[in-house]
């Protein structure tokens, strides 16, 4: 995989920074996508705005999943203003990860940090516990892809303090994983 730094040239990514859906999904996440537009269509109409929430930001994230950037980038705002109007400030929290991580993928990095810094200035109790590890994973991985390294291991490493607060073996995997790809991009013999 390959992206461009912030000066020129080209750099290997590490290969874990971004999700994915896998080809054969592809079809049934489209299909799921138009279902998901006609309900937010019905759910405007029918005035329910919590709907229409969860839809445009499940929008939002196919989209970016897809390669469909822009897209995406169209819908996390409408998402954000009607989490802002609605007092949700979960679900405000989730879109702006969403948002920020549309514009990594659109590989408009700055504007994806801008969005990373702020989302994590906003968080507070009890949303933070929630969202935190989750906005520094994902800007890490934004910043290893602007080949910011030691600040992309800073993230990775309180987000995995977190992670091992909450106790998901997952997520504390995923970060692991992020670290250890630093670690062997560091040190090629510690991988052998």
């Amino acid at each position: 995989m390959r992206a461009r730094p912030a000066e020129g040239g080209t750099r290997t990514i590490i290969p874990f920074q971004r999700l994915t859906i896998p080809t054969a999904n592809i079809p049934a996440l489209r299909q799921q996508m138009a279902q998901a537009q006609a309900a937010c269509v019905t759910a405007e109409k029918s005035g329910d705005a919590m709907v229409l929430l969860r839809l445009l930001g499940k929008r939002g994230e196919w989209h970016y999943l897809l390669g469909d950037n822009e897209e995406a980038l169209a819908l996390l705002p409408r998402a954000i203003d009607l989490a802002q109007r609605l007092g949700r400030t979960d679900a405000c929290a989730a879109n702006r990860l969403r948002r920020a991580t549309a514009f990594q993928y659109a590989n408009r990095h700055p504007e994806a940090v801008d969005l990373f810094v702020d989302g994590l200035a906003m968080l507070t109790p009890p949303i933070a516990a929630t969202y935190r590890d989750f906005f520094l994973q994902h800007y890490g991985k934004c910043l290893v892809e602007m080949g910011r390294l030691t600040e992309a291991r800073t993230c990775f490493t309180e987000a995995l303090t977190l992670r091992q607060t909450k106790g998901d073996v997952t997520l504390i995997a995923s970060t692991t994983r992020a670290l250890d790809a630093l670690a062997q991009r560091d040190n090629p013999a510690r991988g052998r």
